[in-house]
């Protein structure tokens, strides 16, 4: 904070005596002809004026574009934290879910539409397939696993179009994702988490799976998606 008034201080200690130091500077005879101007002390001072705003214009700028980047470093750390509260949560329901088909259970379709190639930043159509109506649609997680259930790669972020389904209605689904460099065993399992909230207010989770074993292909199937908690 002392750091901080002191260069205020000095900032407007200069500005303050500028001018003054200009207009002596101008009136001093020049040691050589190169340095003798033919405009006026107020244009010089204009000119400097004009200097100065440009860079204090660019200081500010810098300030904005770091205090942005560090926002956003900060909301992602957020984001990152809840993924993972998240992903604690859904497991624990996981562990204890009791399969029901009791009216009102949420169903959906997932289908893969395109990716960016090698499966980079996929998008899907996500289908209300139950009679009610679901809201809340959150995503948890979107990861890459061998044949042998390791994963080799995770999603950052997703983004829904509509977090609220009637039945029938569908919602479009980007994935933050950085893509596949290789087929790692004989397939690649991709898992897509997320979850909602039935007309009740109760939590579902659920779960969609699809093997692959190429990355150029594009299968337009529906996924296997299961309630899991």
């Amino acid at each position: 904070m002392r750091r901080i008034i002191i260069i205020g201080l000095s900032v407007c200690v200069f500005l303050i005596l500028f001018p003054f130091a200009m207009n002596f500077i101008y009136h001093l005879n020049p040691p050589l002809d190169f340095f003798k101007v033919d405009f006026d002390n107020k244009d010089l001072l204009a000119y400097y004026g004009s200097a100065f705003g440009f860079l204090g214009t660019m200081i500010l700028s810098t300030i904005t574009i770091i205090q942005n980047k560090k926002a956003q470093e900060k909301t992602d750390e957020v984001n990152e934290l809840m993924l993972k509260l998240q992903e604690k949560s859904m497991e624990i329901a996981e562990k204890q879910f009791v399969p029901s088909t009791g009216i009102g259970i949420p169903k959906f379709e997932v289908i893969l539409r395109g990716h960016h190639g090698n499966y980079r930043n996929p998008y899907f159509l996500l289908r209300n397939v139950a009679s009610g109506i679901i809201s809340n649609l959150s995503f948890i997680s979107f990861c890459a696993k061998n044949s042998d259930g390791v994963v080799i790669e995770k999603a950052k972020n997703s983004k829904f179009n509509y977090t609220s389904l009637a039945s029938s209605e569908m919602c479009e689904i980007e994935v933050q994702f950085q893509g596949l460099k290789k087929i790692e065993g004989e397939f690649i399992l991709l898992v897509f988490s997320f979850s909602c909230e039935d007309e009740k207010g109760s939590i579902h989770y659920f779960k969609s799976e699809k093997k692959i074993n190429s990355l150029n292909s594009l299968s337009r199937e529906v996924w296997n998606t299961k309630t899991v908690g």
